[in-house]
């Protein structure tokens, strides 16, 4: 089965936005039962991307291996889609990148958590270090996307939106996509 699923009771264990639920359950219709999989691609269609990135929380027991994969590698996009902003203003500064790179490594096993801690708080030191910019708060923005990179995937999509300023509805529209890019594989495709 591609994508990856969660159901409305694992939604409700993990205490669901009351509202959001309603109107997830209210779309799907009395055909989806409490242990129904529901697929997150769905919740994007239906309620968005941020609930959708929520939903990662509580997927289905048997697909929780490959949807640690799978963030981790979704949250190391969602920062480099990003990283030129910071690169552009901060040219010699690898941090951020290195903090993407290790994040990518940590989830396909080529990296230890203690490297990835250490990546974390490089990519965090190069956002404190940047407040000599012209465009501090996006240059920050990007760095903290490098360093949610390492452990959030909610995080790393708004701290990604958050860099691009203006155009924060284009980035939302290219992470949904690379969302869902992710979603249509095979585990093997991916890995």
């Amino acid at each position: 089965m591609k994508g990856l699923h969660t159901t409305f009771a694992l939604v409700r264990k993990a205490e669901a936005c009351p509202w959001v639920y309603k109107a997830v359950a209210k779309a799907l219709g009395e055909a989806y039962g409490e242990n129904t999989p529901i697929s997150l691609d769905k919740i994007i269609e239906l309620s968005g991307l941020e609930d959708a990135l929520w939903a990662l929380q509580c997927v289905l027991p048997e697909e929780k291996a490959r949807r640690d994969k799978l963030a981790w590698l979704l949250m190391a996009d969602y920062a480099e889609h990003v990283l030129p902003i910071f690169e552009a203003e901060f040219p010699l500064d690898p941090r951020p990148r290195e903090c993407i790179r290790v994040s990518r490594a940590y989830a396909l096993g080529k990296a230890s958590l203690s490297e990835l801690r250490k990546a974390r708080e490089a990519a965090w030191d190069a956002g404190n270090d940047v407040w000599t910019s012209r465009d501090a708060w996006v240059a920050r923005a990007v760095a903290w996307a490098a360093r949610a990179a390492t452990w959030d995937v909610s995080w790393a999509a708004g701290a990604a939106r958050d860099a691009t300023g203006a155009d924060w509805a284009a980035e939302q529209e290219w992470q949904t996509r690379k969302f869902l890019e992710y979603m249509d594989k095979d585990i093997e495709e991916l890995f």
